[in-house]
């Protein structure tokens, strides 16, 4: 989550528009979380399931914000 929120922060400051290769690395960033979350297997853990789910859907919505800034 550290990291997530590190790229929020970046996010939340971003002023562009999507072709600017700001806005592609940062898009890059959060997809490449997304990807390291889904490959975390919490073998029945339900704390580590719901710390994983937690993380997926801050990094969806990040995404989300990004997306909705540069319309």
């Amino acid at each position: 989550l550290g990291n997530l929120s590190q790229i929020q922060q970046e996010v939340i400051s971003f002023d562009g528009n999507r072709t600017d290769k700001n806005y592609m690395r940062l898009e890059e960033l959060l997809t490449k979380q997304l990807l390291a979350l889904d490959a975390v297997d919490p073998q029945g853990d339900e704390r580590c399931k719901a710390a994983r789910k937690q993380a997926v859907k801050l990094a969806q919505n990040i995404l989300y914000y990004l997306d909705m800034k540069t319309d």
